[in-house]
């Protein structure tokens, strides 16, 4: 029998997979829809980025839902609201430009509590153990609905219209919704493990990544402390942090060496958030998404344009810009395993982590390079699926840092900071990369190229400011 668990992970994949063909299939769409309506390039860029006006609000926002109705019964709305936005694009289409801009502004209102949602929910599910290869499932759900959506768009476009493919992704999200209310619920601290095997998934948990207070050895490592530190009144009574994880006092304790304050807050979400904002490890973290989100929105959304233009590709031929999209699933899968497989063989989970970005980061922009002087149409689509199998391992890095450091009931809030961020980058990374083929006369080479600068930014403030310490740990207070 499938334990509980990860049929509750299963479904998250699906959600990502219907969450990413809904937004994916207008960068497809929008070649038709500009020639239909005679919209610019400006118009067109303008379109794909409304989105991010209405996504960038709702990720703190849906973090603060979940914490209040829980993760279950706010995906499900935010599902249901978004498949409906999905199938009345063609209708805002034919009323005007401005209709489809508010179109769009609340399709991005209601999927931007997917991901909030999503780690909410499986934060409660997913011991610490099985942390890099479950993000890097769902994750999986996120590349294959872009693949979907990017082989799918052309065949239904060339077969029947652009409309279509608005209706039908519209529809298959209803079809997930339906599946969600039956199979999944909420867990939390008094829900019982379902058997005997999943309760020893969660028991036997190592130590060293569950711990919620760190101090410093002889040799100046982060390990995780043994001694239960005073002011400490109770135990979490959750499943998978019950293994050695301490409250913390409100009063704050410094880490050596590095001076950081890693407080507990209370339930307030403002509590949490001005911690995250301080926080030079969560920073890190939020910083390598936002800048990870620029560029892949940068590259989700022109990947077709730049074949068309660059190569004269037919829009009605654009299906293989999906091949990219299928080496991030294979490579997500990858790179959760590799984060886990660092970690048992003796590796700490903070190594672990930077180990998998460093090498992410730096082989996908190393080939991103390569990718925009290449010659021949065969040669680029291998050089950017390299690229972005290279960028996907990032489930097994900082994608799986929430997890780490974070308790179940705030992993929801830190990841919505982080998306926050993202989504802000994405609202700027489409005008911005506008702005740089004007500037460049152009040239699609070089806007792609520029993207390599972003890669080595997060790089760099990773691997020097982040951890996998837990720093976010909610005091209990019943």
């Amino acid at each position: 029998m499938v334990p509980e668990r990860h049929v509750m992970v299963i479904l998250c994949a699906f959600c990502c997979f219907i969450n990413y063909a809904d937004r994916v299939n207008l960068s497809v769409a929008i070649i038709a829809i500009g020639e239909d309506y005679d919209y610019s390039l400006d118009q067109q860029g303008l379109i794909m980025s409304s989105f991010f006006l209405g996504y960038l609000p709702m990720q703190v926002g849906g973090a603060m839902l979940c914490r209040r109705f829980g993760g279950k019964k706010v995906l499900s709305y935010g599902a249901f609201l978004w498949s409906m936005f999905t199938f009345c694009t063609p209708f805002a289409c034919a009323i005007g430009f401005y209709p489809l801009l508010v179109c769009r502004v609340l399709m991005g209102l209601s999927e931007g509590v997917a991901f909030p949602s999503v780690y909410h929910f499986l934060s409660a599910w997913v011991p610490v153990n099985e942390r890099g290869r479950s993000v890097s499932i769902f994750l999986t759900g996120v590349h294959a609905g872009t693949t979907f959506a990017l082989v799918l768009s052309p065949i239904i476009i060339r077969v029947w219209s652009w409309q279509v493919i608005f209706y039908i992704f519209g529809a298959a999200g209803l079809v997930w919704i339906a599946a969600w209310n039956i199979l999944a619920h909420d867990r939390d601290s008094d829900v019982k493990v379902g058997s005997d095997i999943e309760a020893s998934a969660y028991s036997k948990l190592p130590q060293s990544s569950t711990h919620g207070l760190v101090d410093a050895n002889s040799s100046g490592e982060r390990t995780a402390s043994a001694v239960k530190p005073e002011g400490v009144e109770k135990q979490l009574a959750h499943p998978i942090m019950s293994n050695g994880v301490s409250v913390v006092s409100r009063q704050p304790k410094t880490c050596a060496p590095s001076g950081l304050l890693l407080q507990v807050f209370s339930l307030s979400e403002i509590s949490c958030i001005r911690f995250i904002l301080t926080s030079p490890e969560c920073m890190a973290v939020c910083i390598t998404q936002a800048l990870f989100g620029f560029i892949h929105y940068t590259i989700l959304s022109w990947l077709p344009s730049y074949f068309k233009h660059v190569f004269h590709t037919e829009t009605g031929s654009l299906s293989f810009t999906f091949l990219p999209y299928i080496s991030m699933a294979i490579a997500a899968n990858i790179g959760g395993y590799a984060g886990d497989r660092l970690q048992g063989r003796g590796m700490s989970l903070t190594n672990a982590r930077k180990v998998v970005t460093f090498v992410a980061n730096v082989g996908a922009a190393i080939l991103l390079i390569a990718f925009s002087v290449a010659s021949t149409v065969p040669t680029a689509l291998l050089l950017i699926s390299m690229s972005m199998a290279f960028m996907s391992l990032n489930s097994g890095g900082f994608e799986s840092c929430y997890l780490d450091m974070s308790s179940p009931s705030l992993t929801g809030t830190f990841k919505a900071v982080a998306n926050t961020m993202a989504s802000f980058a994405g609202l700027v990374a489409i005008p911005f990369s506008t702005l740089v083929l004007r500037w460049a006369d152009g040239s699609w080479r070089l806007m792609f190229r520029s993207l390599v600068v972003w890669y080595g930014i997060s790089t760099v403030v990773f691997c020097k400011y982040a951890s996998s310490e837990k720093v976010l740990v909610e005091e209990d207070t019943r």
